[in-house]
């Protein structure tokens, strides 16, 4: 599945978060709902080959444009796994942009 993830993003022009993507993908970093992480990820990819201009400055922007967007885009034919995987997968995205910002302020290596 992550192999399959990064194809997806190496595929897509313009996706400016591919360092971001890895960091959110490493697998010392996603400890629960693997599954549903990975298919929250797997959506934004998917909605972004779509349609690019869904894109934001950050990747926790740009999920959360796609999360927005996704019901409407899919005609509410989604699931509810489908949304609880969104939802785990901006949670787990925003965990790690804390980690990262109390790491910095605390000076932690």
């Amino acid at each position: 599945m992550i192999n399959r993830l990064l194809d997806m993003a190496q595929s897509l022009e313009d996706f400016k978060h591919y360092e971001e993507l890895l960091a959110a993908i490493e697998l010392n970093s996603v400890m629960y709902d693997t599954d549903y992480t990975m298919n929250g990820l797997r959506i934004v990819l998917e909605e972004l080959h779509d349609d690019i201009s869904l894109q934001r400055d950050t990747l926790l922007k740009t999920m959360l444009n796609v999360r927005n967007q996704y019901a409407i885009r899919c005609k509410f034919r989604h699931t509810m796994y489908d949304m609880c995987s969104l939802g785990i997968a901006i949670n787990h995205v925003k965990r790690l942009l804390d980690i990262q910002r109390n790491k910095r302020k605390y000076g932690v290596a």
